[in-house]
Formats: structure tokens, sequence, C-alpha cells
């Protein structure tokens, strides 16, 4: 075999496995975080690493025109199809901020306050002293059964201080279309349930919660990302009312037992 054909073939070789590595790493992302300032951060991150891996191949000496496609082919493609943009085609604007999370906060998370699933308000100070694990509850997700979960988390640790406030939000899918009436009768009835359910709740936007300005404004999300991306996102609060932790919707409740007995040891 020539060292031509051989350096050709070796450079075809490289060009497919990155950019395979490219994708694999970018669809990864999109499971973890499905928000569209996201799926716009994977597409230009897609469109960067193939245009890079084309530009190696295409400045290569053993390839020729007819050997490969040209760069913009490769600059234009989205890690979604359907959004592919036309050639000429701008690259999108980052996503703005939620207008909620400009709001002022305050200092801690125990001079908020809420309504439950009945109505009733909740003064957060009652939990001072307490650690504190806040969800995004859906009844409709692929995530609800982490509802069990976390009752075996509340049912461990609630006679040490741990508290759990689940907040309905009907913002993802509508996967919460039910009223608080049928959310608490399908909590307790399904899973169980006796943690506290809170009225349904927006957690993103210019209505959302002010809990939940406070949650985000404290502790961002991946790649600095402060909206919430889904159902069953968590932050864990401690003793003092700071926000700690942030754990998306794939990190289930057991995983969070360490963390959460570590707190209360304090």
């Amino acid at each position: 075999m020539s060292g031509q054909l051989w350096q050709k073939i070796s450079h075809r070789v490289v060009f497919l496995c990155v950019l395979l590595s490219a994708v694999c790493v970018l669809l990864a992302a999109l499971v973890v975080d499905r928000s569209p300032a996201a799926r716009r951060i994977v597409t230009l991150g897609a469109s960067s690493a193939a245009a890079a891996t084309a530009s190696t191949l295409h400045s290569s000496p053993a390839s020729t025109a007819a050997d490969s496609l040209p760069v913009a082919h490769f600059s234009n493609m989205s890690a979604d199809p359907s959004s592919n943009p036309p050639a000429a085609a701008a690259a999108p604007a980052p996503e703005a901020e939620d207008a909620g999370s400009n709001q002022p906060v305050p200092d801690s998370f125990f001079e908020l306050k809420a309504l439950d699933a009945k109505k009733k308000p909740v003064d957060f100070s009652e939990y001072r002293g307490k650690v504190v694990l806040v969800v995004n509850v859906a009844s409709k997700c692929g995530f609800t059964p982490q509802y069990k979960g976390l009752e075996e988390l509340y049912k461990k640790y609630k006679d040490q201080g741990l508290v759990i406030l689940g907040f309905p939000c009907n913002g993802f899918g509508s996967q919460e279309p039910g009223g608080e009436e049928e959310i608490l009768g399908f909590c307790s009835n399904t899973y169980g349930v006796s943690f506290p359910i809170m009225a349904k709740t927006e957690v993103n936007g210019d209505k959302e919660h002010p809990v939940y300005s406070f949650l985000k404004k404290k502790k961002s999300g991946i790649m600095g990302i402060k909206r919430i991306k889904w159902n069953f996102e968590k932050f864990l609060v401690d003793k003092q009312g700071e926000v700690v932790e942030r754990f998306s919707s794939l990190t289930k409740p057991e995983e969070l037992d360490g963390k959460i007995a570590a707190l209360l040891a304090k």
C-alpha cells in the first residue's frame, strides 16, 4: 500500500472518529438539558466541531475536492435536523434571561413564603435549622416514579430535620394538567407521599414564583443556564438557608442520601 493511499485512509478514519465523538457528546448534553438555550449551544457546538474536522480533511494533501464535502456544508448543519438553517442564515442569538430572575431576591431561603396545595400560606421561616429539598414535580412525566425515592428519603430523615417540598408545575410538556386536589390524591394513592405538596407553580418566565427566582439566582444549572429545564430538578438548601447544590432530573433521589445525611450532621 502506497504512503499516499495510507495517509488518505488515515485522514478519513480520523475524520469519522472525531465527528462520531462530537455527535455522541452533544446528544448526551441534549438529554441532560432540554432548554432552547442548551439546544442552541449544542447546535453551535456541532457546527464548530463539524467545521473543524471538515476543514482538517479538506486541507489534507491526500484529499481532493471530490473526496470531501465543502466546509460550508458542515457548518450549516444542526444537531436537530428539523432546525437546520439555510446556508446564509446567521447564528441564533442567545436566549434571553428569565424576566423573573431579574427580580430582587431575599438573602435566605427562610425569608420566602408560598401556598400549599390546599391554598394555605406557608412561611418558610418554620423550616429554619432544617435541611430542605425542593423539587418541581409532575404526575405524568417519565421521572414521576422519583416520587417513590423522595418519599423514602423523607421517611428516613424527617425526624432528623429533612423537609421535602414538591412544587407541581405544568410547564414542561403539560405533564401536570390537574388541579391541586387531583395532584394530592395522585401523590397519596400512587406513591404514599407524606411530604408537603405546594400549590401549582410557574418555575420559569415572568410569572415564576419568588421561590424559584431565589433558587435559580443562587444556583445555576448546566453551562450556567438558570432556567429550570424539566420536571424533577432538585435544589438542596442547608440549615442556614443557603442553596448548596442543584441537581438535574436525571439525578435519582437515592443519590442524594449521602449529601443530605452530611448536611443534617452539621
